[in-house]
């Protein structure tokens, strides 16, 4: 997962990100309000841990750390897949799914093993994981949405406030997930 921190630096506007460089693709920077300089810069700071149950917990307490870490204004996220009809899963573990003990009736994780795989190789096990639990869905099953949640925190780790979106529909499927997924992306085939 990645991991945003900003804030202020010199008197200069700055936003980082780990893995260094995630928001360039992303980031318009024409958007921004004239007059504000804004540097990205690789921010060296410990990965706090992710052992809240949903997104938006694990993305209060990323903000709070690294709030506290950078001195700053401090945005974070976490973000994850949604498949209604697995009951909410992979969602908060989607990057970890292949890792995880499930209790597929109740959609609740019962324990992550990490196995320390390199990250290519854990995306392509936890896309085939999903694909296999949704093998005897119907297509109007198959339905999925990303959800990301954001929140913002200030130099002492007090969170000032979170927000949550979702992105439904996306793939050639109308949002429903293909037979197979390819890409590294996870791109819907």
């Amino acid at each position: 997962t990645g991991h945003v921190v900003s804030g202020t630096q010199r008197g200069a506007r700055w936003l980082a990100t780990a893995p260094a460089g995630r928001l360039l693709g992303g980031l318009r920077l024409g958007s921004l309000p004239r007059g504000r300089l804004v540097q990205l810069v690789a921010v060296v700071a410990p990965e706090p841990a992710e052992p809240e149950p949903d997104l938006e917990g694990n993305a209060r307490l990323k903000a709070s750390a690294y709030g506290y870490h950078a001195g700053g204004l401090t945005l974070a996220e976490d973000a994850g897949l949604v498949v209604p009809a697995l009951r909410g899963l992979p969602g908060v573990v989607s990057a970890r799914f292949d890792d995880c003990d499930l209790d597929l009736a109740t959609g609740k994780v019962l324990a992550i093993r990490p196995s320390h795989r390199e990250r290519a190789e854990l995306d392509a096990a936890n896309r085939a994981r999903l694909l296999a639990l949704m093998s005897d869905l119907e297509a109007d099953q198959r339905r999925a949405f990303f959800r990301v949640v954001v929140a913002v925190a200030d130099a002492a780790g007090q969170v000032l406030f979170t927000a949550a979106g979702e992105a439904h529909g996306l793939s050639p499927h109308g949002g429903a997930l293909g037979q197979r997924i390819d890409g590294r992306r996870g791109e819907d085939a």
